[in-house]
């Protein structure tokens, strides 16, 4: 997503994902936007800071309009059956004071998930913050959420519940 004389856009403006395929998609434009689909296309509702790149799921076959701020417009259709699975490495939220593994890496950009098989929902805050925009991961109880680090360094992601529970994930470079 990004700017132009026109107001804001996305490039390309329509793309076509396998269902259960994931889609990231990048702000650059210098404004926060929040990313709603029509018709709902069971996506979580999304919203962008800026520079941050997110990783969004599209579960439902079908043509959709994704929509950010002031008339930017995505044309996307999801197909098919699903072609994806979930990306590796996977962090898992085990209980109320874990995570495991307790250590890992990935490279910069490279999906990962975090799956919470807590009893209940689990907020995940990383410092330093990756995205420079405060924003958490809630993850409801049995959820799973598709994230990725986009700068090498060295971050601490914990439960916001449950400070004790931690995992260091290590971002190299590409």
């Amino acid at each position: 997503m990004g700017s132009s004389a026109q107001g804001y856009s996305f490039s390309p403006g329509a793309v076509t994902v396998q269902r259960g395929g994931f889609l990231a998609i990048t702000n650059r434009s210098g404004r926060v936007h929040a990313l709603v689909a029509e018709p709902d296309a069971g996506m979580v509702t999304s919203v962008l800071g800026v520079d941050e790149r997110q990783v969004i799921q599209f579960p439902e076959v079908g043509s959709f309009t994704v929509k950010g701020a002031h008339r930017a417009v995505l044309k996307l259709t999801v197909a098919g059956e699903s072609g994806c699975g979930t990306p590796e490495p996977t962090v898992t939220v085990t209980g109320e004071n874990a995570f495991s593994p307790a250590k890992m890496s990935v490279v910069a950009t490279e999906n990962f998930t975090v799956v919470n098989r807590s009893g209940g929902p689990q907020t995940v805050m990383c410092t330093p913050d990756p995205g420079g925009n405060g924003d958490n991961s809630r993850l409801e109880k049995g959820e799973t959420q598709v994230l990725a680090i986009d700068k090498p360094g060295r971050y601490v992601c914990a439960s916001v519940q449950h400070p004790d529970a931690r995992v260091v994930v290590t971002v190299k470079g590409r």
